[in-house]
């Protein structure tokens, strides 16, 4: 079923709906893969941490899949993402990656809502991550 809604998608001419599965699978592999590398350096919180944002992220997938909404499961994955950073970010670990970070998630403000809706998005989503990094 899931290979279906998948085949689905991407041949889909919804260019909104293939770029947010995408987004999900790529999510997936790269917490997958940094809870494994965090395992073995030893760092078995952030393992199960990596691990359950993995878990987590399927679950949504699998219910973006079937409910197709994806404005709502847009910003549940940006949700999901900016905890993530915002965990790392006070952990002080990747500082130069985190720094980075902020400015390449409001390129999918814009391309998953309309123009006003992405600015306050933007406006929100800079005066957060300035707080984060005073904070930390």
């Amino acid at each position: 079923m899931l290979v279906g809604c998948l085949k689905r998608i991407f041949h889909s001419k919804d260019h909104k709906d293939i770029m947010l599965t995408g987004l999900y699978l790529s999510s997936i592999a790269i917490f997958l893969l940094l809870g494994i590398i965090s395992g073995l350096m030893g760092y078995e919180t952030i393992f199960w941490i990596k691990l359950g944002i993995s878990v987590f992220n399927c679950i949504l997938l699998n219910a973006y899949l079937k409910s197709g909404k994806i404005q709502y499961y847009a910003i549940l994955l940006i949700l999901v993402v900016e905890i993530d950073s915002a965990f790392v970010m006070l952990n002080q670990h990747f500082n130069n990656f985190v720094t980075i970070y902020p400015f390449f998630i409001i390129f999918g403000f814009f391309f998953f809502f309309k123009l006003r809706t992405a600015a306050w998005m933007t406006l929100s989503h800079l005066l957060y991550w300035l707080l984060i990094s005073v904070y930390g």
